[in-house]
């Protein structure tokens, strides 16, 4: 499999996002993280949001007409401190709270994750709830920020109804989205849906507010819902399709999510014209959701219109610039194009060094990019370069015990394997797997991907009653967290696969290939690589027994 193979098949599964090389069956960690823009009154930077991983993607959220995008910097182009921002507005809860809710979230649902009565569509949903907590956690003054500003304009926004909610009705619902109080705006908002049936804007605003609030406890089906309604009642707003493509694209319904998106898309260009940053947030988004269904080219097209829009709006040295840019960078690397990934991730980490310093999380973005682009053009050592810059950077941001910390030893053991510096590696991915369960538990998704990568070393150095000990772990694990139907538990039994023909034990090697060629034709169809490269796995299993067997007579 190729390494564009690698990242496509990435791209489709947000849950555990990563795949397999056809040689060592190493796994990237790599998910993908949103960023949403937020409103101000005129266009301002944003920082872009990274999460334990080499290829991250950033999805753009927009407000309502009247506002631009962009987080609040200060003149130095520094974000302003949670406890200035606390200060000056005094909305939502106070950040330890904030951190100790999603804190006791994360636990929650990790326990629901493991109870073996859970259909695999129950575990689906779960799956995308722990995926959306873990990349707040990941950096929780950001997203405090980014939730604090959300709140503020869902507030400001209940103004432009007054004369159609009570007054009385508007007081309590500020008071109660002011004080972060979800069950309590719950409650007065479906209280305007009863109020307002004569006023459809009214209407279509409460189910956008429930929608929020939903989306606040991580419902996302119960959100998209209210979205969907919100949309029918006021189509012509595009801060309502933009909220309902987005939350379609958590669910993995890109191809909805693109009928949103195109929708307000051509509302912002007749309202806007094509070089306003509302049209660059729909590109950028347009893009992404091409990008996970595979259209690259599609997909680079968006990009390219939201870049040269940003540029026309923020100049060269803009956060926003950067993220567009890595994203244009890991599309091309889905094509193939390793020369033009490694050209835009290295404007993109130029633009973040200059805006933010050294040490800043889009910078071991870019970095663990760079190094992913590297590797994949057969420089292993370059790519030993960029991973470790980014493993240091992460150290200092967020201590040793950290997932990310973990993604960038994960990282760096690829490249060491890649190189055939097989101890090496498995030093990493040891150290990955330690800080992996120690942060994320032993039913995480990525702890799987950390123990099949350590089976691929093993297997690399001939061991293989070593490298089935840890493929059967990840086999395991992904199967109590994902499901039995998820392409990544077909990957796991792939490898168990050959690792069981190495040993010449052809009937189970051939019953791990049955399963994951079944899986892979369900999930991904025929013509995918995974799916090919299954069916020849099986086929060279059953040519072997019957050598085998043939030979024994």
């Amino acid at each position: 499999m190729t390494a564009s193979e690698l990242i496509a098949f990435c791209k489709e599964h947000q849950v555990i996002l990563g795949t397999l090389f056809s040689g060592s069956g190493v796994v990237f960690t790599t998910w993908i993280y949103r960023k949403f823009f937020k409103s101000e009154t005129v266009p301002s930077p944003q920082p872009s949001i990274s999460v334990s991983g080499n290829a991250e993607k950033i999805m753009q959220g927009n407000t309502n007409s009247t506002v631009t995008f962009g987080d609040r910097f200060d003149q130095k182009n520094q974000t302003l401190g949670v406890q200035n921002i606390a200060e000056t507005i005094h909305i939502g809860v106070p950040f330890e709270q904030y951190t100790a809710d999603l804190a006791d979230k994360e636990k929650e649902v990790r326990k629901l994750l493991v109870d073996a009565a859970l259909s695999d569509q129950e575990k689906q949903c779960l799956a995308i709830e722990l995926a959306e907590v873990e990349k707040l956690r990941f950096d929780e003054k950001s997203s405090y920020l980014t939730h604090i500003k959300d709140l503020k304009e869902r507030i400001s926004r209940l103004d432009q109804f007054t004369g159609q909610i009570s007054d009385q009705l508007i007081k309590d619902a500020k008071k109660a989205l002011t004080k972060d109080d979800k069950d309590q705006a719950g409650k007065l908002f479906e209280q305007v849906k009863e109020q307002t049936s004569t006023h459809i804007t009214a209407a279509a605003e409460a189910e956008y507010q429930l929608g929020k609030l939903a989306e606040d406890q991580f419902r996302y089906q119960d959100a998209y819902r209210h979205f969907q309604r919100a949309t029918q009642l006021a189509p012509e707003n595009t801060d309502i399709s933009n909220a309902a493509g987005l939350t379609a694209q958590v669910l993995g319904q890109y191809k909805i999510a693109i009928e949103h998106y195109e929708s307000g898309l051509a509302r912002d260009l007749n309202n806007f014209g094509k070089d306003h940053a509302r049209v660059a947030v729909y590109h950028n988004n347009l893009g992404l959701a091409w990008d996970m269904l595979g259209h690259y080219k599609q997909a680079i097209e968006h990009y390219e219109f939201a870049l040269t829009s940003d540029l026309k709006t923020y100049g060269n040295a803009h956060p926003s610039v950067a993220t567009v840019r890595n994203n244009l960078g890991l599309a091309w690397f889905s094509m193939g194009e390793y020369k033009k990934t490694i050209e835009y991730c290295n404007s993109a980490l130029a633009s973040d060094l200059r805006i933010s310093g050294e040490n800043h999380v889009s910078v071991a973005r870019d970095r663990n990019n760079l190094g992913l682009a590297w590797k994949a053009l057969g420089k292993p050592e370059k790519s030993i370069e960029y991973f470790t810059l980014a493993l240091t950077s992460n150290l200092k941001n967020f201590g040793k015990h950290h997932p990310r910390v973990a993604s960038d030893h994960n990282n760096l053991g690829s490249a060491q394997e890649y190189l055939g510096e097989y101890n090496r590696a498995i030093k990493h991915y040891e150290m990955a797997l330690t800080i992996g369960i120690e942060s994320l538990g032993e039913m995480h998704p990525s702890i799987a991907i950390y123990h099949n990568n350590l089976g691929g070393a093993w297997k690399s150095l001939d061991e293989y009653k070593k490298a089935i000990k840890y493929y059967d772990l990840a086999l395991v694990n992904a199967l109590k967290s994902l499901g039995a139907k998820h392409p990544s538990v077909a990957i796991y039994r792939d490898n168990l696969g050959r690792a069981w023909q190495s040993l010449g034990e052809y009937k189970k090697a051939i019953e791990n290939h049955e399963l994951a060629y079944s899986t892979f034709e369900t999930s991904l169809g025929t013509e995918h690589p995974n799916t090919k490269n299954s069916k020849n796995s099986l086929t060279l299993a059953k040519k072997k027994l019957q050598v085998s067997s043939n030979s024994n007579r």
